[in-house]
């Protein structure tokens, strides 16, 4: 009889015990995919930043030396020239604007980025296995002061795996 209470009372600790450990590997896979999704967002970040000051772009966001393209700042932003007032740019989806997003994937040979004038972009999944980490970038108006007429808000969608749902800003 007490061989097979102890047997008891070790079957409750193993089975708390595996409990736990479940817990702490969802709990650890939603840090890694939290991470990884804050990760993506600051890279959009970084990125967007630092090709706002950069020269002319193909579609796919590569340097480019084609005179008929236009640079990152001039394709995402209006700036008026007399007030200084910036605005995102926009295209039409049937009649109702849109503000352009240009948006990349992290696949196994790096970022894939799609930075399109006129349309939604189009980001297809790279091959292999992974999650592929992907970000989404758009600008919005801030509400213009006479000291920060140039004021404009980055806002960046960064997704833990390329999910149009995560990447569409609502």
């Amino acid at each position: 009889m007490v061989v097979m209470v102890l047997f008891f009372v070790v079957s409750l600790v193993a089975a708390y015990a595996s409990r736990n450990l479940i817990f702490e590997q969802r709990t650890s896979v939603n840090q890694y995919r939290s991470t990884q999704a804050f990760e993506a967002a600051e890279a959009g970040l970084e990125w967007a930043m630092g090709l706002l000051n950069s020269g002319r772009l193909t579609e796919a966001c590569q340097a480019a030396t084609d005179v008929t393209l236009s640079s990152f700042r001039d394709r995402y932003l209006s700036i008026d020239p007399v007030t200084g007032v910036v605005t995102p740019r926009t295209w039409s989806l049937a009649g109702v604007p849109q503000i352009l997003q240009p948006s990349c994937v992290r696949g196994a040979a790096g970022w894939v980025c799609d930075c399109p004038s006129a349309a939604a972009p189009v980001l297809a999944a790279p091959g292999g296995v992974g999650s592929f980490p992907a970000f989404s970038v758009r600008f919005a108006t801030v509400a213009a002061t006479v000291d920060q007429p140039g004021v404009i808000r980055v806002i960046v969608n960064g997704c833990s795996r390329m999910n149009p749902a995560c990447l569409n800003h609502p």
